[in-house]
Protein backbone atom coordinates (compact mmCIF):
# COMPACT_ATOMS: atom_id res chain seq x y z
CA UNK A 1 0.00 0.00 0.00
CA UNK A 2 1.59 3.14 -0.80
CA UNK A 3 0.34 5.06 2.48
CA UNK A 4 2.23 2.35 4.16
CA UNK A 5 5.25 2.96 2.46
CA UNK A 6 4.59 7.17 2.56
CA UNK A 7 4.13 7.20 6.07
CA UNK A 8 7.34 4.70 7.08
CA UNK A 9 9.44 7.49 5.09
CA UNK A 10 8.00 9.95 6.96
CA UNK A 11 9.14 7.78 10.20
CA UNK A 12 13.13 7.73 8.78
CA UNK A 13 12.32 4.71 7.00
CA UNK A 14 11.19 2.91 10.42
CA UNK A 15 8.20 0.74 10.17
CA UNK A 16 5.58 0.99 12.59
CA UNK A 17 5.16 -1.66 15.13
CA UNK A 18 1.46 -3.17 15.73
CA UNK A 19 -0.60 -2.53 18.69
CA UNK A 20 0.40 -3.43 22.38
CA UNK A 21 -2.65 -5.71 21.87
CA UNK A 22 -1.59 -7.56 19.33
CA UNK A 23 1.52 -8.46 20.57
CA UNK A 24 -0.13 -9.31 24.00
CA UNK A 25 -2.99 -11.65 22.00
CA UNK A 26 0.35 -13.50 20.25
CA UNK A 27 2.32 -13.59 23.59
CA UNK A 28 4.78 -11.55 22.16
CA UNK A 29 7.41 -8.83 24.41
CA UNK A 30 6.41 -5.27 23.23
CA UNK A 31 9.38 -3.04 21.94
CA UNK A 32 9.56 0.15 23.51
CA UNK A 33 11.93 1.42 20.95
CA UNK A 34 9.75 1.67 18.01
CA UNK A 35 7.36 3.83 16.90
CA UNK A 36 3.89 2.03 17.59
CA UNK A 37 0.44 2.30 15.57
CA UNK A 38 -2.43 3.24 18.50
CA UNK A 39 -5.08 3.64 15.63
CA UNK A 40 -5.37 4.75 11.55
CA UNK A 41 -8.43 5.15 9.70
CA UNK A 42 -9.34 6.78 6.13
CA UNK A 43 -11.97 8.54 4.68
CA UNK A 44 -12.48 8.66 0.34
CA UNK A 45 -9.18 10.79 0.08
CA UNK A 46 -7.67 11.31 3.28
CA UNK A 47 -6.02 9.17 5.77
CA UNK A 48 -4.29 8.98 9.50
CA UNK A 49 -2.27 7.22 11.47
CA UNK A 50 -2.39 7.68 14.98
CA UNK A 51 1.25 6.17 16.59
CA UNK A 52 3.37 6.48 19.43
CA UNK A 53 7.03 8.06 19.21
CA UNK A 54 8.58 5.22 21.31
CA UNK A 55 11.98 5.01 22.64
CA UNK A 56 13.39 8.23 24.30
CA UNK A 57 11.36 10.23 21.94
CA UNK A 58 8.32 9.27 24.29
CA UNK A 59 5.21 11.26 23.26
CA UNK A 60 2.24 10.73 20.68
CA UNK A 61 2.53 11.75 16.82
CA UNK A 62 -0.82 12.06 14.18
CA UNK A 63 0.57 11.95 10.08
CA UNK A 64 -2.35 13.05 8.00
CA UNK A 65 -1.80 11.77 4.39
CA UNK A 66 -3.94 12.45 1.12
CA UNK A 67 -3.75 11.03 -2.70
CA UNK A 68 -3.07 13.60 -5.82
CA UNK A 69 -4.77 13.12 -8.90
CA UNK A 70 -2.47 11.61 -9.80
CA UNK A 71 -2.24 9.13 -7.29
CA UNK A 72 0.38 9.85 -5.10
CA UNK A 73 0.29 9.82 -1.37
CA UNK A 74 1.01 13.78 0.16
CA UNK A 75 1.45 14.66 3.29
CA UNK A 76 -1.13 17.16 4.60
CA UNK A 77 0.40 17.20 8.59
CA UNK A 78 2.68 15.85 10.76
CA UNK A 79 1.29 16.81 14.32
CA UNK A 80 2.55 15.64 17.63
CA UNK A 81 0.73 15.73 21.20
CA UNK A 82 2.08 15.10 24.81
CA UNK A 83 -0.96 13.10 25.46
CA UNK A 84 -2.69 9.90 23.50
CA UNK A 85 -6.31 10.19 21.73
CA UNK A 86 -8.24 6.87 22.49
CA UNK A 87 -10.72 7.18 19.94
CA UNK A 88 -11.71 8.68 17.18
CA UNK A 89 -14.11 11.12 18.76
CA UNK A 90 -11.43 11.75 21.22
CA UNK A 91 -8.94 12.37 18.18
CA UNK A 92 -11.21 15.13 16.75
CA UNK A 93 -11.81 16.57 19.99
CA UNK A 94 -7.57 17.22 20.57
CA UNK A 95 -7.83 18.64 17.52
CA UNK A 96 -10.15 21.12 17.66
CA UNK A 97 -8.49 22.04 21.32
CA UNK A 98 -5.55 22.64 19.36
CA UNK A 99 -3.86 19.85 21.35
CA UNK A 100 -2.01 18.60 18.52
CA UNK A 101 1.02 20.70 17.11
CA UNK A 102 3.07 20.84 14.32
CA UNK A 103 5.87 18.03 14.88
CA UNK A 104 8.48 20.43 12.89
CA UNK A 105 8.51 22.33 15.97
CA UNK A 106 9.68 20.36 18.40
CA UNK A 107 8.37 17.66 21.07
CA UNK A 108 4.66 19.06 21.94
CA UNK A 109 4.63 20.19 25.91
CA UNK A 110 2.55 18.59 28.11
CA UNK A 111 -1.05 19.81 28.35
Amino acid sequence: MPFVSAASALLGGRKLADPDYFEKAAGAEASGSAPRLLFAGRSRSIWFVHYTRGGRAAGYDLLVLSTSPEGQVVAQAHLASATRAWSMPNLKNMLRQGRFKSAAAGPARRD
